[in-house]
């Protein structure tokens, strides 16, 4: 069995330089620090408990990176850990407008937090997006 590994610039270096940032919906902000944080079959990905939606969110992330990138994730209910994947909801109306999102990456682990449940959605694809190898996404 390959292990799977997959590494997000802070600074999106790689990406920004080989070419534009290629991100749909493109961001309305993106703030460029150094360093990484590697997502491998380590990494969890965490939700509040009771919270369906972000639940739904986040395996619709893990199913999307088993398919195509061969890494098995497992999403499960907890509060905060290092070298985790979170998915979070924002104090009510921290995060605007409507279906926007915040993804913050720090060397121990990636939080999406988003007021509503769209929110959630996009930032599960943006982070989809910037794990997705440039050549692959060439094509």
């Amino acid at each position: 069995m390959r292990s799977a590994v997959l590494v997000l610039c802070l600074t999106f270096c790689s990406l920004i330089q080989a070419s534009p940032l290629s991100l749909i919906p493109r961001p309305a902000q993106l703030q460029q620090n150094s360093g990484e944080f590697k997502v491998d079959g380590a990494s969890a990905i965490l939700v509040p408990a009771r919270d369906a939606s972000a639940r739904g969110s986040a395996q619709y992330l893990a199913d999307l990176l088993a398919r195509t990138r061969g890494l098995h994730l497992n999403v499960a209910e907890a509060k905060g850990a290092n070298h985790a994947i979170i998915f979070q909801r924002s104090p009510k109306g921290a995060t605007s407008p409507a279906e926007g999102y915040t993804l913050d990456v720090t060397p121990q682990g990636i939080r999406i937090e988003a007021s509503d449940d769209a929110g959630l959605f996009y930032g599960a694809v943006t982070l989809f997006q910037l794990l997705t190898p440039i050549r692959s996404r060439a094509r």
